[in-house]
């Protein structure tokens, strides 16, 4: 039985899941199964026959090709073949259209393999899709590795085609699902999925015949992006080194911008203190708090004179011996503290408390120093000689003779006028009385308000009314009636309470009694005065005393107190009193005296002009004075030198007129300036101040020739009559007091004193005499110390009070007084503050002077020049400072290095390098060499080399500090760069222009040139010091020819202070912070008995036999401070370390960076050579693989189609026959048809 050959085309048009149709049976295979393979078979016989008779077919129909011999492809092969190229070009866009929806399948096809990715792509839900399934297994035969790549290849699945043969009936009998693996079929019109065959179809590509090959393969090229093996790791590498490289570079150009600005914005707030809320606050305001490890100390060296009383009597050359070193720390605190409202200025007093340091000293307080006396020497030297200091005390003289005049001598007068007024009238009452046999004792009975009778029931009480007495009292008294009622009524009544007994008022009455309200006496040696002047004091103590002292009540104290009052103040008892005293006094001196004498103040200038008024009023009979023993009034001094004021034999009068007296004595008393320089006829001393000083601000400072011309123009040669009586007050009067309580306790020329009173104070002797009682420079010292660092306020309310002379920097501005709101009186001299600039804004300010005391510029304190502080720096040239440093701080941020000179500019090296060996520098030596001992001295520190000054060389000081001591700014100039405690430091040393007189502003300090007798190493401070002294460098150090002076031939040193003098004078300034973190400022102060001054010392009283000295070194100061262990680690940790970081990044970053990215870029470039070689070699390789595979299963595929087409046909030949055999035997059995 054959089948129509049409059925073969009919068969390839169908859908892929017509093959699936029909019901599954027991054996496994479908009807539509069966059908095929017989329609194949069938078709198989047919063309076997047809193509075998040909000779040319390969193997032919079984049935009917045995003939032909094999000679070529069956019409079947070349129809299979035909159609597998048309299925491949349909596919092939198929594959195109779902390479990007099951890429991974895609891929694992090219390669031949099933991998675990194939099946996740067969679970995704688009695997679902008709168009994913026809790409499933096709990719399960691509290689894994590369799934990410698309290919294009044409060698995809045929999900259908044609059965035209037994053969291809065969393959398309059962087909599987490319997503689920499930065989597909209709059950019903239901579609099912059912198990596979245990054998799954192979790949179509075994389909494909030798004659007629598929299209060559056409692979994407492999992305240089996405490598595999040593490729992809190159890559990895390329990509992690290119990021490293950019990161460094971006770091480098970090490292030269933003880096070094945020690194220097955060040491700047660490040191910039603009408000109390500042975070460096609390350490900036106190250093009073153990927490730090860098001191500052403070050495002190005495010379002490060895031979004091030759030097002074015998012109003996001095010898001096060194004593010291005296050490003491250094704590200090910032109090009245107030800020600029923009936060760029700040004021504030800094208090000062000083620790003595045993360990590190070469002595104790209690060491006796003898030592030049500056304060006396001082005052020598202002006043021109020591004359000169006993007529300038005059005015102290006069000032007290005013006091004993007025406060003294004229109460004394107005009591005894009052009990003699008092006494005087009880006296002549009861001599009037007694005329009329009125009772012995009644006069005192009614006194104290008693009672008498007189008769008739008639009583007299008190003396309200004394008119009655006009009858008996003579026209004298009677015109005195006011005064003796007054003196006579007390005001008490007899109401019990208020009468005073008898026996009391005779007790009043005793004289002898120092509590009489009739007492007049007085202690000649303290001027306490008793009796009636403790009624008229009215002390609550001494009124207690009184009371009980007589046994009166308070009614009776108190009318007895105002009566003795109102009598005292009275002006009847002024005009009684002095018309007593014109009626005693000569007639011709009474016409002339009438009109002068008019009130008590005239009787006080009249005791001092003629000496009479004791005299009269006492009924002495010669004038006395006021202090008998040494009388001081001018008559007496008059009488002494033969010029008497009155001349009693004669009646002639020869004194001053008392207005002339009271003019030149006031005149004398208005101001110290215009007594010494118009009355006394002392020169004005060169160095005088145009501005008045701090303590008395409203005091004159100008001579007044106008008062004295008219004072001295009333009387023949008064002015010369008023100089010998001033020496006569010098010599008799001040000269006594001056040996007395200044050279016998220890205050001349030269003073023995323990170092402890010289350091921290004593009440200075010809100070104490000379100043007010409130001057705080009385209180002599060299050493300033606060009594606390924590004044009551705390630390932004507090002042620091002017107590002892080292506080008054200046006579002018250093203190100002502080007077009570309320009475106006002075309470004390407070510290005047300095302001600074705290670097807000304006970082290269940092630290610096704004105004010194208030003054931006200072003047009248050095008469000849003005300091100036705002912008001195700058003002002077200076590219490094604004204005004068105090020492501790100069412009940060590595300013003082950048400003200097390019011939002397330190050579650029890293900050830290320092610190770890790879610069050597020289090393900055510790403070250990101020350790006292007698071990071996570095002998490099005692050499000395001259110092030699060059004016042409002043444009090479480069730092400028303000020593406030003496209101003088210093200058120093770089020398090298050292090291200390591994922190690179820039040492400057001190200018040799400071001690020379070749210095341009030598003149504006008094130096004479070195023509005139100016010698190199001493600066002149006599115009700030008002006497003799000069600065120097201590040992006169750098100087030998000073040494060689004769006046110092006694001059010896000790090992510790030589060697402390050889270290010089250097700030070590550590240029990015611009702090001074090793410092030794030592300076030298002498004195002198002679001087080359027009207005030099004369010592022609007590030391008129002393050496005659140039120079006599007394003390030497030696501030050093360097930054401790804990201090420099702490330094390192914020500074350094940032730094080096810093540089390591700028050093390295870039070379690391570049090389780096290079080689980023290298790797990347050959991880894409890598890539494309590894994708030709496995193109190669797959090509090889499958051109071979192929070729296998194709010969492989074509005999097993052989075989099973053999079996096929067969098994169709066998069924057909059993078919037929089966019909033949049913018919054959049938039964026979009806």
């Amino acid at each position: 039985m054959s089948l129509p050959s049409s059925s073969s085309s009919s068969a390839s048009n169908n859908p892929p899941d017509t093959a699936r149709r029909g019901s599954r049976t027991e054996s496994g295979t479908t009807q539509g199964d069966v059908n095929e393979v017989e329609q194949g078979a069938g078709g198989g016989v047919e063309e076997g026959g047809r193509l075998g008779g040909t000779g040319r077919g390969e193997g032919g129909g079984e049935g009917g090709g045995g003939g032909g011999g094999g000679g070529g492809p069956s019409r079947n092969e070349r129809q299979l073949s035909a159609s597998v190229v048309e299925v491949e070009e349909d596919v092939a866009i198929k594959r195109k259209e779902q390479a990007d929806v099951c890429p991974g399948a895609v891929l694992e096809e090219e390669m031949g393999l099933e991998s675990t990715s194939v099946m996740k792509h067969r679970e995704h839900p688009r695997c679902h899709s008709s168009s994913c399934r026809a790409a499933s297994d096709s990719a399960a035969f691509e290689d894994t590795s590369n799934h990410n790549h698309t290919s294009r290849r044409a060698n995809n699945h045929l999900s259908s085609f044609s059965s035209s043969s037994s053969l291809s009936s065969s393959f398309s009998s059962t087909s599987i699902s490319p997503c689920n693996n499930h065989t597909h079929h209709k059950d019903g019109g239901r579609e099912s999925y059912v198990d596979p065959p245990h054998h799954p179809s192979p790949p179509p590509s075994i389909l494909f015949s030798r004659t007629i090959r598929p299209s060559p393969l056409h692979h994407h090229r492999a992305s240089c992006c996405l490598p595999s093996g040593w490729a992809c790791t190159t890559r990895v590498f390329g990509v992690i080194f290119s990021l490293i490289g950019s990161l460094a570079l971006v770091l480098f150009l970090l490292s030269h911008t933003t880096l070094p600005s945020l690194r220097d914005r955060t040491v700047l707030n660490a040191m910039i203190v603009s408000s109390p809320s500042s975070p460096s606050y609390a350490a900036w305001a106190s250093s009073a708090a153990e927490v730090s490890d860098s001191p500052l100390l403070t050495s002190y060296y005495f010379f002490s004179i060895l031979n004091p009383t030759p030097f002074l009597t015998e012109r003996a050359l001095p010898r001096y011996l060194e004593k010291g070193p005296y050490v003491f720390k250094q704590r200090s605190s910032k109090t009245s503290v107030s800020f600029s409202e923009d936060g760029t200025l700040v004021s504030y007093v800094t208090l000062v408390q000083n620790d003595f340091v045993p360990e590190k000293s070469g002595g104790s307080l209690t060491d006796q120093v003898t030592l030049f006396n500056f304060p006396y020497a001082t005052a020598i030297s202002t006043l021109g000689s020591e004359t000169g200091l006993l007529r300038a005390g005059v005015r102290g003289a006069l000032g007290k003779m005013r006091v004993a005049l007025f406060e003294d001598f004229l109460p004394t007068i107005k009591e005894a006028s009052a009990v003699f007024a008092a006494t005087t009238a009880i006296k002549m009452m009861q001599e009037n009385l007694a005329k009329f046999r009125y009772p012995e004792d009644g006069v005192a009975v009614r006194w104290g308000g008693g009672c008498v009778p007189v008769g008739l029931q008639i009583n007299h009480c008190g003396f309200s009314s004394i008119g009655y007495l006009k009858a008996v009292l003579n026209s004298e008294q009677q015109q005195d009636i006011e005064l003796i009622q007054l003196c006579l009524e007390v005001n008490l009544d007899a109401t019990p309470g208020r009468a005073i007994p008898l026996a009391t008022v005779q007790a009043l009455w005793n004289r002898e009694d120092r509590l009489s309200i009739f007492n007049t006496e007085r202690d000649p040696l303290t001027s306490t005065r008793y009796g009636i002047a403790l009624w008229l004091k009215n002390d609550p103590d001494k009124r207690e005393e009184i009371m009980m002292h007589f046994k009166i009540n308070l009614i009776q104290y108190n009318a007895l107190q105002k009566y003795i009052s109102a009598l005292y103040n009275s002006p009847v008892l002024e005009e009684y009193v002095l018309k007593t005293f014109l009626k005693a006094l000569p007639p011709a001196d009474a016409e002339l005296s009438r009109g002068e004498v008019s009130n008590w103040e005239a009787l006080v200038w009249r005791q001092w002009t003629v000496g009479d008024v004791v005299q009269v009023l006492d009924s002495h009979e010669v004038p006395m004075s006021v202090m008998p023993e040494q009388p001081p009034e001018l008559a007496f001094y008059m009488e002494k030198v033969g010029l008497p004021v009155w001349n009693y034999d004669t009646g002639s009068a020869n004194r001053w007129p008392l207005a002339q007296a009271r003019c030149f004595f006031n005149a004398s008393l208005s101001s110290s300036t215009y007594f010494q320089e118009t009355i006394l006829g002392i020169p004005p001393p060169h160095n005088k101040s145009p501005r008045p000083q701090f303590n008395r601000p409203e005091l004159l400072t100008t001579p007044m020739l106008k008062p004295i011309a008219e004072c001295m123009s009333q009387s023949k040669d008064a002015l010369k009559v008023m100089q010998g009586y001033i020496d006569h007050l010098a010599f008799n009067f001040v000269k006594p007091i001056v040996e007395e309580e200044v050279i016998n306790k220890n205050g001349g020329l030269v003073v023995t004193r323990s170092v402890e009173s010289w350091l921290t104070g004593r009440e200075e002797p010809i100070l104490k005499l000379s100043l007010e009682p409130d001057d705080p420079r009385i209180l002599f010292s060299f050493m300033g110390t606060d009594l606390t660092l924590a004044p009551e306020g705390g630390t932004t309310g507090g002042k620091g009070f002017c107590r002892m002379s080292n506080d008054v920097e200046n006579t002018v501005t250093a203190c100002r007084q502080v007077r009570d709101t309320t009475t106006g009186e002075i309470q004390g001299y407070e510290k005047t503050a300095n302001t600074y600039h705290t670097g807000k804004r304006y970082p290269g300010r940092l630290g610096q002077l704004a105004s010194h005391h208030g003054d931006e510029k200072v003047w009248g304190v050095w008469p000849k020049t003005t300091i100036n502080i705002k912008g001195a720096a700058l003002a002077e040239g200076s590219e490094v400072q604004y204005g004068h440093s105090e020492g501790m701080q100069f412009p940060p941020m590595n300013r003082v290095e950048r400003a200097m000179r390019p011939e002397i500019q330190v050579k650029s090296i890293g900050e830290g390098e320092a610190s770890n060996g790879t610069v050597q520098l020289k090393a900055l030596e510790p403070l250990a060499f101020m350790d006292v001992g007698d071990g071996e001295q570095d002998s490099s520190l005692l050499v000395e080399t001259e110092v030699h000054a060059d004016p042409a060389s002043a444009d090479q000081d480069q730092l400028s500090v303000f020593l406030s001591k003496f209101v003088l700014p210093l200058r120093f100039r770089y020398d090298e760069p050292v090291t200390l405690r591994g922190i690179r430091l820039l040492k400057f040393v001190l200018s040799p222009l400071t001690y020379s007189p070749q210095r341009e502003d030598a003149a504006s300090f008094s130096m004479l040139p070195a023509k005139y007798g100016g010698k190199e190493g001493i600066f002149n401070l006599t115009d700030l010091q008002t006497m003799p002294s000069f600065l120097s460098p201590p040992h006169f150090f750098g100087y030998p020819t000073l040494r060689k002076m004769p006046c110092l031939e006694g001059l010896t040193f000790s090992k510790t202070g030589a060697k402390q003098a050889a270290r010089g004078n250097y700030l070590a300034v550590e240029p990015y912070t611009g702090k001074t973190m090793g410092a030794h400022i030592a300076m030298q102060v002498s004195g002198a008995t002679t001087t080359a001054s027009r207005n030099g010392p004369s010592y022609d009283v007590w030391h008129h036999r002393v050496y005659k000295a140039e120079l006599i070194p007394t003390i030497w100061m030696a501030q050093s401070a360097e930054i401790g262990p804990k201090d420099a680690r702490l330094f390192h940790d914020l500074v350094y370390r940032s730094a080096s970081i810093l540089a390591l990044i700028q050093r390295y970053s870039f070379l690391g960076g570049t090389a780096a990215l290079a080689l980023g870029i290298v790797l990347l470039l050959l991880s894409c050579f890598l890539a494309r070689r590894n994708q030709w070699h496995k193109e190669k390789m797959i090509t090889e693989k499958e051109d071979g595979r192929r070729e296998a299963d194709i010969e492989s595929a074509i005999e097993m189609s052989r075989k099973e087409r053999r079996a096929a046909f067969e098994e169709a030949s066998g069924q057909a026959e059993m078919k037929k055999t089966k019909r033949t035997s049913d018919a054959r059995h049938a039964p026979p048809a009806v």
